[in-house]
């Protein structure tokens, strides 16, 4: 349970010199969301919450950030048209093996990658040549372990499906016709042994916080204006997908709170199950009122205390502010479904809870 991507597809090179690199079929491969992208062969099966179990095996690939980072956009976007990389320097490596502790490592170059959507599933096709050109002497794991007079290259594909970028990227799909099937009713509390994914509370541009037998739409905003919103939200409904279909069913105000998105949420709480974060005397959000057609109001934010503490049920928000001389205050938390889904960062955080 670590958020990663169980993808149908391959990965295959030719054996090198000395037997080092194994090369085995794999109809499956798991894609590491956590520090850019980590790709290994694995077997997968169903777990009973839905969820995907994998047994990782043979040699482990670290693509270049670049293309990590193209994908990203791409499984989060879309394309429409097909999309062409290449790299000629050295970046990204092969690993002999998914041991952590002493592995073999062979630098890549001359990178092509191909991106391509067709019906919403999104095909990537990667290549590289297994030669590295700047071997670093005091990485004594580190070398040409293939003769580079025959150009070996190592070949990868995957696929990712619509329904799972909609619910581990809150991706507009329009090839997929999600209409609203049920009233969606609250999910009872659960632990990480009671997982459901088909409680879990995303969908299309949604995601959503629960407080006491209210939903609440959570949201976050990343990069330079970082910030978390949340609004009361009418029950929304679920499609014939499991997805959550945001209604825009918005019970105002919007209260968002600036500087404070979910990595640093993650980063603050790496070591510890609850934490604190104050913010004092400064502009640091907004109270929004929604009046229609009558345009809104908003109200500064000058203070803000946010605890945090996440258990076997999920990450709970406890938090105070103070807009315009007027103290407000409240609580919801997040449950693991979404967690997993969309914040992968947050599985690190599971070790605190054993």
């Amino acid at each position: 349970m670590d958020g990663s991507l169980i993808a149908a597809g391959s990965m295959s090179h030719p054996l090198d010199q000395h037997g080092h690199f194994p090369s085995p079929h794999a109809d499956f491969l798991r894609i590491s969301r956590v520090r850019g992208l980590r790709i290994v062969r694995c077997r997968a099966s169903r777990e009973p919450s839905g969820f995907l179990r994998a047994e990782e095996y043979g040699s482990e690939l670290h693509l270049p950030p670049t293309l990590a980072a193209i994908i990203d956009r791409a499984l989060k976007q879309g394309v429409k048209e097909p999309v062409q990389v290449n790299l000629l320097h050295q970046d990204g490596q092969l690993s002999d093996s998914t041991n952590t502790i002493k592995t073999l490592t062979q630098p890549l170059t001359g990178w092509e990658m191909r991106i391509e959507e067709d019906e919403g599933t999104i095909t990537v096709s990667l290549s590289a040549i297994l030669h590295g050109t700047l071997l670093q002497d005091w990485k004594t794991s580190q070398s040409n372990y293939w003769n580079s007079s025959e150009r070996a290259m190592l070949e990868v594909n995957f696929s990712i499906d619509p329904v799972t970028r909609i619910a581990c990227y809150g991706s507009y799909v329009p090839a997929l016709k999600e209409e609203p099937r049920i009233l969606a009713f609250i999910p009872a509390p659960s632990g990480l042994s009671k997982l459901n994914i088909a409680d879990a509370p995303v969908g299309t541009f949604a995601q959503f916080a629960i407080s006491g037998d209210c939903w609440i739409s959570f949201y976050e905003s990343t990069g330079e204006w970082k910030s978390i919103s949340i609004t009361e939200h009418s029950p929304p409904t679920r499609t014939a997908y499991g997805l959550l279909s945001d209604n825009r069913g918005y019970r105002w105000p919007r209260i968002s709170i600036y500087g404070i998105d979910m990595d640093v949420i993650a980063s603050a709480m790496m070591n510890s199950q609850e934490t604190r974060i104050i913010l004092q005397n400064g502009r640091f959000g907004q109270v929004h009122y929604s009046h229609g057609s009558d345009g809104s109001t908003y109200y500064n934010i000058s203070d803000v205390r946010l605890d945090l503490k996440i258990d076997s049920s999920g990450l709970h928000f406890d938090y105070t502010i103070i807009a315009e001389m007027i103290e407000r205050s409240g609580n919801f938390y997040l449950k693991w479904e979404l967690l997993l889904l969309r914040y992968p960062r947050f599985s690190q955080c599971i070790h605190l809870l054993k």
